[in-house]
């Protein structure tokens, strides 16, 4: 049975509360007593604690975060090593996952440009510092109170390969199995082949189509009409689903969703470059 860490301390931060969970572990509210600030803090599930590959893909993602720093991307602080356990301190970042914001259907043009252009922004300083997010979606992003978008979540980040990271690699890299979720993943990414920075292009796609629409780009509930969906259908047009929208951004989210990387926008500086034409 997992442990609840509230009320602990982890080196000088203070555990305060579980703020939430999943498959892999588990995020706290912590509180910094040297600094007096508010963090987020990571740690894994107890059946993965012992695991080695577990523990590499906890330190992979502390230094896939650790290359990038950027108002929309959650930033990290800190990574301890304690009673056999490991954590990463993060950014708190306090408000809504955009998988709760649509919850209630698509949202207005200006917000879909508006949370677009910011996801891009965080997606251009990832990819500047050669790291592929691979987990782009919905529930991975957090919109603020003050209504900025935040990218959460590097646990399957890749680190891009070269000479000077090759060390960095070896961490990051968990090979090309199949990682992501599925509604968002690239067809590469289905199909075991290297993903690139056009993959989480494709992931963006997903993520604005479901704003513009309220619905998923791929619906299919049985996962293996989803993957055949990704890989050899069309989403239905963006303005089939949703009339109120300009063919314009229709034409944007589906070239970001085309199956071919080479007929996406080819970088996130690109799909930002067009998704400012709207203002």
């Amino acid at each position: 049975m997992d442990v609840n860490l509230a009320g602990s301390r982890v080196a000088h931060y203070t555990v305060v509360s579980m703020i939430g969970s999943g498959g892999m572990g588990k995020v706290y509210w912590g509180r910094d007593e040297r600094l007096h600030r508010d963090v987020a803090i990571k740690v894994l599930a107890d059946a993965h604690v012992t695991g080695p590959a577990r523990k590499r893909q906890l330190l992979s993602e502390a230094r896939a975060l650790s290359r990038v720093s950027h108002p929309h991307v959650a930033g990290i602080y800190d990574f301890i090593s304690q009673s056999e356990r490991d954590f990463i301190v993060m950014e708190l970042v306090c408000g809504a996952s955009l998988k709760d914001v649509i919850a209630s259907g698509p949202l207005p043009l200006g917000e879909i440009v508006r949370l677009g252009q910011q996801l891009a922004r965080g997606l251009a300083a990832a990819h500047a510092a050669h790291v592929i997010h691979r987990d782009i979606k919905p529930a991975n992003l957090k919109v603020t109170s003050a209504g900025e978008l935040k990218i959460l979540d590097f646990g399957l980040a890749k680190v891009m390969p070269s000479a000077a990271d090759l060390d960095s690699r070896t961490a990051s890299h968990a090979g090309d199995t199949l990682v992501g979720t599925v509604p968002y993943m690239a067809p590469e990414q289905l199909r075991g082949d290297e993903a690139d920075e056009r993959s989480d292009i494709f992931s963006a796609g997903a993520v604005l189509y479901e704003m513009a629409t309220g619905q998923l780009a791929f619906p299919q509930r049985q996962v293996a009409r989803l993957i055949d969906a990704i890989l050899n259908q069309e989403p239905a047009d963006l303005t089939a689903v949703n009339p109120l929208l300009p063919r314009s951004l229709e034409r944007v989210v589906m070239r970001a969703l085309e199956k071919r990387p080479a007929e996406r926008q080819q970088s996130a500086r690109e799909l930002l470059t067009e998704l400012e034409a709207f203002g």
